[in-house]
Formats: C-alpha cells, sequence, structure tokens
C-alpha cells in the first residue's frame, strides 16, 4: 500500500538535487540524455533492416552470452551410466527452469514480507538546512542579515485503520506466494516430463540403432544367398542387384538412425539442464509394464484436485478478488498517527559582528485523517479494473480446467491404445522373423524368388522398428499420463 502525500512539503526543496543525484545513478552519459530528450529514435536501431549498433564511448553493458557456473561445473560424470531416476535427480538441480521458478517464489515471498511491513510505523529523518541573505527594515537604516539554519528531525507515522486496504493487500500478496509454489512445483513436473520423454526418445533412438543393425545383417545374409546362387547358375544378376540395393538401403538407415541418436544425446543434455556436448551415458530400459488408471472419470478427479497449476490459478483468482477489496477499501480515509522530534539551530548576523546563535528542541505529536474526496474517478476505475481483472482470470481458471480434463482423457486413452499397439508390434515381430527365415530358406533350396524374401526382409526391418516405437510411444504416454494427472515429484517412479 503506497503512503501517499508523506513528508511532501520537507522533500519539495530537494527535487532537483534527487533528480540529479538519479540520473548520475543510472550511469546515463550527456549525448544519450540530450538524444532522448531531443530525439528518442535516435536511441533505437536506424531501420528495422538494420542491426542495432550500442553508441561508441557508452559500452558499459557486455550483452553477450556468458558461460554460466552451471555449465563450468558439470554435473555429470562422463564415465558413469545413469538410469532414469539418477538423471532426474540432476536435472532438479541443475535445470535453469526449477531455478527460474524458485526465484519467482521467493520474489513473491519478499513482497509478501513487505505488505506486511505496513503494518509497522514509518519511521525516517529529515535534515532541512539553508543559508539565506536579505534586507531588513529597521527604523534607522536597513540591516543586511544573514542566517543559517540546520533542522534535524525524526518522524514517525503510524496508520491506525485503514477501513481493510492493508489486509486486502496482505491476503493478495500471500495468495500470490501461494500460486507461485504451486507454479514452483508444476515446474518441477515439468523438468521430470521432460527428463522422462528425452530418455525414452534416446533410448528408442539407440534401439532403432540396433534394429537397423539387425536389418543390415538380414540384408548381408540375403545378398550372400543370391551371390551364392548366381555363382552356382541358380539366379540371375538382377537377383544379386535387388539384394545389393536392399543392403545398401539397410546401411542409409542405418546411419539415420545413428544421427537420431545424436539429436535425442542433445534434447536429453537440455532437458537435464547441462550443456550438449558433454556425454550423457544412459541405462536401456529393460522391462515395460506401465499400469493404467482404471477409471478415466477418477483419474480426471485426481488431476483437478492435484494439478498444482490448477491450484495456482485458484490462488491468482483470490488475489483479484482481494485486490478488488482493496481497491473499494480505498474509497475511505485513513487514520494514522504522526510526530516528529529534533533540534532547530540557527545563527545569524547583522551587517557586522557580533553573530547570534540559538537552538531548541522541537516536536510535535498528532492524529491524522486523510482522505481524497474526488480523484478525476481514478478509484472508482481502478475498482472495475480490479474487478475485471478477478473476472478474467476466474474465465482462465475456468479454461485451465477445461483443458486438463481434455488432456486426461486423451493421455488415458492413448495409453490404452500404446498399451495395445505394443502388443501387435510384439507379434508382429515374431510372425516377420519366421516369415524371412522361411523364405530366406526356401530361396536357398530354389522354391522362393528373391522378390518373396526381400519383401519379407523389409517386412521384418519394418516390424523391428515399429516395436522399438511403440515401446518409445507406451513408456512416453504412461509418463504423460502421470504428468497430466499432476502426480507430485515425491511419488515419481523411475520408470513407469
Amino acid at each position: 500500500m503506497r503512503r501517499e502525500g508523506r513528508n511532501a512539503a520537507r522533500h519539495l526543496g530537494f527535487s532537483g538535487f534527487g533528480a540529479c543525484l538519479l540520473l548520475s545513478a543510472c550511469g546515463l552519459s550527456l549525448e544519450t540524455s540530450r538524444n532522448a530528450y531531443l530525439d528518442s529514435n535516435a536511441l533505437a536501431a536506424p531501420s528495422s533492416s538494420e542491426a542495432w549498433q550500442q553508441p561508441a564511448g557508452e559500452a558499459d553493458t557486455d550483452h553477450r552470452a556468458t558461460r554460466s557456473l552451471a555449465l563450468e561445473s558439470p554435473q555429470l560424470e562422463a564415465t558413469e551410466t545413469y538410469d532414469l531416476a539418477a538423471l532426474i535427480d540432476v536435472a532438479l538441480r541443475t535445470n535453469p527452469r526449477t531455478r527460474e521458478a524458485w526465484e519467482a517464489a521467493r520474489v513473491r515471498a519478499a513482497a509478501f514480507g513487505g505488505e506486511l511491513g505496513e503494518y509497522l510505523p514509518y519511521i525516517g529523518v529529515t535534515v532541512q538546512t539553508g543559508y539565506s541573505k536579505y534586507l531588513f527594515e529597521a527604523k534607522e537604516s536597513p540591516d543586511v542579515i544573514k542566517q543559517t539554519s540546520i533542522t534535524p528531525l525524526l518522524n514517525l507515522e503510524w496508520v491506525l485503520f485503514d477501513f481493510g486496504r492493508r489486509p486486502a493487500a496482505v491476503e493478495s500478496a500471500r495468495r500470490q506466494l501461494l500460486a507461485a509454489n504451486l507454479d514452483f512445483n508444476r515446474a518441477l513436473q515439468d523438468v521430470i516430463f521432460s527428463v522422462q520423454t528425452t530418455y525414452f526418445a534416446l533410448d528408442a533412438a539407440r534401439g532403432m540403432v540396433r534394429a537397423a543393425e539387425h536389418n543390415l545383417a538380414s540384408a548381408h545374409s540375403v545378398e550372400a544367398a543370391a551371390e551364392e546362387r548366381l555363382l552356382r547358375g541358380l539366379a540371375t544378376r538382377p537377383d544379386v542387384l535387388l539384394a545389393k540395393q536392399a543392403e545398401a538401403k539397410a546401411a542409409y538407415e542405418l546411419e539415420s538412425a545413428r544421427v537420431l541418436v545424436s539429436d535425442g544425446e542433445a534434447n536429453l543434455a537440455i532437458a537435464v539442464g547441462v550443456p550438449a556436448n558433454q556425454s550423457i551415458h544412459i541405462e536401456p530400459i529393460e522391462t515395460v509394464s506401465p499400469k493404467l488408471a482404471e477409471s478415466v472419470d477418477a483419474l480426471i478427479d485426481v488431476a483437478l484436485e492435484t494439478r498444482p497449476d490448477l491450484a495456482a490459478r485458484v490462488e491468482e483468482v483470490r488475489a483479484q478478488e482481494a485486490a478488488a477489496r482493496g481497491a473499494k477499501a480505498d474509497l475511505y480515509p485513513l487514520l494514522y498517527a504522526q510526530g516528529s522530534y529534533g533540534l532547530d539551530a540557527w545563527w545569524y548576523q547583522f551587517s557586522a559582528p557580533p553573530t547570534v546563535r540559538a537552538s531548541t528542541p522541537v516536536w510535535n505529536a498528532g492524529l491524522g485523517l486523510r482522505w481524497g474526496i474526488f480523484e478525476g474517478f481514478e478509484r472508482r476505475n481502478t475498482i472495475r479494473e480490479a474487478e475485471a481483472e478477478a473476472s478474467r482470470v476466474r474465465a482462465q481458471l475456468e479454461q485451465a480446467e477445461l483443458e486438463t480434463i481434455a488432456a486426461v482423457w486423451r493421455a488415458y486413452h492413448d495409453q490404452r491404445a500404446a498399451a495395445k499397439k505394443y502388443d501387435y508390434a510384439q507379434v508382429l515381430l515374431e510372425s516377420s522373423r519366421e516369415a524371412y527365415d522361411s523364405n530366406l530358406e526356401s530361396y536357398r533350396r530354389g522354391l522362393a524368388t528373391v522378390v518373396d524374401v526381400l519383401t519379407a526382409e523389409g517386412d521384418l526391418a519394418e516390424s523391428r522398428y515399429i516395436l522399438v516405437q511403440s515401446r518409445a510411444d507406451l513408456l512416453t504416454q504412461a509418463a504423460r499420463v502421470a504428468y497430466v494427472a499432476g502426480a507430485q515429484p515425491s511419488e515419481r517412479e523411475a520408470a513407469p
């Protein structure tokens, strides 16, 4: 809450001096100040197509990116292999997003403490000093008087009754603090989910490499069989060329899969909060057994009750409602106690010495009432603004609830579908492997054509990729269900 009008008269004489100090403290050069007053456009880029250049002589700020302490102090051991739980623990300590949300909560905590301070009295010191020379009209002849004075004062002002201004401001600040803390919890969940998805993606990329290696080996076996049949006169040169074509395609897909591993390592590094050029060795996921909630409606109820971001939006609504109450309280007066104690010392001399010196303690105490009667409808519009803002935040909460329900609904059914697709992918791989083995053996005996075996080989290769991708999708969807439901960080597991 603002302390309006406090000691305005005492500070009036120092406004010019304060402005000079402020200008000096900001570090503004004379040239910059002149440009800002005469042509503010000179402080921006010359056109929309030219880059802004810092003026010569004003290079007091280095805008280049700097290496943070987190980048200079790696949190991962290059020779160690990490599982998902270990990487999550590192990410919660190193990812900048968690620190950003934490500092935002600390900002709100400081603001809350500041509002509590409004219940305490204001105590300050003012010192008025000056020198004057003027002509005094005496009876016989005018006298010139030179006078110097100094008056140090200890001032106190304490608001006694404000018709709800301070309680409303404190309540609003407290609700904003709660919202910031809840947003911090959601930031932790964001980081955890990001690490999970990138971990699963990297594991899948490495699975793609293994599948591509198996596919290349299968293609090489077909090519060797075709070469053998050609030497025995049982195959034609086009058969061998088709086999070589399939082998080259498998080698091409292997290199593409290796690129996916590099991309996955970079994405995981970003999620953990370490440089991408820092090696991260992860343990492969051996088992996949995610559990699905029995009812999507029950999962929606859990999300609406436990999602920290939804709870934060609720607190923002309450904060705006408290701000609206504070705006209405501004319609009423302020009752405050005020007082001061100090020393009034001065000395002066007439046209000729001696100099007269005198001093005396000065003090005052009393009650004050401050009530703005008309302020150009400012308070009325402030109330409207606060009420409209509360309605806007309330609408945001309703929209967030609808989006949460939709997100849970989609994640639930996506996980259920992913589980079925993973089962089908396992059956598909087994059937494709048997078909490939059968066609290859038949080809070697001359009972199948090279087209038959290459078709079976392509189906086997595709089924390997499908299994790897469906496995990663199932893990990701299981993590997504926990994320949209608002699982607390303390309740997380290394893998679904």
